[in-house]
């Protein structure tokens, strides 16, 4: 470095000019020096903090996020922001009007299916039994008159078998006892006929009168047909026409033989009762009613929101109109009598300094003046990994609550370590 002086100056001032441009490098030198060097080692006494600090919020011991069971149209609020509300007061309802149509359906099904099984127990009414006695009786008739057409054709047959009368005569009775059939199964049907549209027999009654009827037609037809032969002076059919004459009336017997048995059961059956097995599946049937009853009112019951316990609403998140869906967070509550500090980044560097019991302090950014004191209430056995690297929560609870601390306040502690 080249310095340049006015030869004005005393030699003394070129001298101490000197000295201090010297001193100015040396300490320059020095503070350079220790920019570079290594920060040193601390000493056991000083490496060792007594506090381990961490920060948090503030949030009720009790609290919790509502959701709907099901899906639907949010009604409204039935509270607001910052009321006081009771275990089981409603907080929110939604309009579900599905839900309402299935739980109509199922109490439906639960009258119809307890209707069915109280008429399975009661059994067949008076009336029923009389109108099932008479209709065997009917039975009974049109079997004997059946019987009694079969003794008359196999008689006749018997006749012309043996030549006792002539054909001419045969077919003239044979022709009567078709007719006096004919009238007899007509009346029958009629008779019968009247009871079906009172309802007092059924359809299977009814139609075999009227099959008898036509059988009857056929006989007087074919007994015509003979007599008219034999007037024309034709008897070689004779034998013939006497034995389908008796197969005839061994056909209607038959039928009415099998009509009999069909009334008889029905009739045995009204008087019986029901059978244990009916009464059995009558009593299952209203049993799923009940149960599938249950169900939708059970899924019915979900389009309202209970408080699940006394509290403070903290926060409304829907707006009324809006679609909710399952599972969706609608409101969150708290009990306010009862608050904590849950930290969010207590270091894993710090935790093993940490354990339930310790003291601490806390303090507040909205309230510079107020600290609290407090204890480690809980220390999470897992760490959380976030961008800001592995932390632990840790909760404090507070020895003397203040009125000034509110639900949702940043929270600083600092626990009271061992040296």
């Amino acid at each position: 470095m080249t310095v340049f002086l006015d030869k004005r100056y005393h030699p003394w001032w070129i001298a101490a000019a000197a000295v201090a441009l010297i001193a100015v490098l040396f300490s320059g030198g020095r503070a350079w020096q220790a920019a570079r060097a290594p920060a040193p080692t601390p000493t056991p006494d000083t490496a060792v903090d007594t506090v381990v600090w961490a920060s948090g919020k503030v949030v009720p011991v009790r609290r919790a996020t509502l959701s709907f069971g099901t899906a639907g149209r949010l009604v409204g609020f039935s509270v607001m922001e910052g009321d006081t509300i009771t275990a089981g007061d409603p907080v929110a309802f939604l309009d579900a009007p599905e839900l309402e149509a299935q739980l109509a359906q199922a109490e439906a099904g639960l009258a119809l299916a307890e209707a069915q099984r109280d008429l399975v127990r009661a059994g067949a009414a008076p009336e029923d039994v009389a109108v099932a006695e008479a209709a065997v009786q009917a039975a009974q008739a049109q079997l004997a008159a059946a019987g009694a057409a079969g003794d008359q054709a196999g008689a006749a047959l018997q006749r012309v078998s043996s030549g006792a009368d002539t054909e001419h005569a045969l077919a003239r009775i044979a022709l009567d006892q078709a007719k006096d059939e004919l009238y007899g199964a007509q009346s029958r049907r009629d008779t019968i006929g009247g009871q079906h549209d009172r309802k007092e027999v059924g359809q299977p009654e009814f139609d075999t009168a009227k099959a008898g009827v036509l059988v009857a037609a056929d006989g007087v037809r074919a007994a015509e047909a003979r007599l008219a032969a034999l007037d024309g002076g034709a008897t070689d059919a004779t034998r013939a026409e006497a034995q389908a004459a008796a197969r005839r009336a061994r056909a209607e017997a038959e039928m009415a033989r099998a009509a009999l048995r069909q009334a008889e059961l029905r009739a045995n059956q009204l008087k019986a009762g029901a059978r244990p097995e009916q009464l059995a599946v009558a009593d299952a049937e209203v049993a799923r009613a009940r149960a599938a009853l249950e169900a939708a009112r059970a899924v019915q019951a979900q389009t309202l929101l209970p408080a699940p316990f006394d509290g403070t609403v903290g926060a409304l998140l829907f707006q009324p109109g809006e679609r909710v869906l399952p599972g969706q967070a609608v409101a969150i509550i708290g009990g306010l009598d009862a608050l904590r500090i849950e930290t969010t980044d207590l270091r894993e560097t710090d935790v093993a300094r940490v354990a339930v019991g310790q003291k601490v302090d806390v303090t507040f950014d909205s309230l510079p003046d107020v600290r609290l004191a407090g204890r480690v209430d809980y220390l999470a056995p897992m760490a959380a990994t976030g961008q800001g690297g592995t932390s632990y929560a840790a909760w404090v609870a507070l020895d003397r609550p203040d009125p000034r601390v509110r639900w949702g306040m940043t929270a600083f502690v600092n626990i009271q370590v061992a040296p």
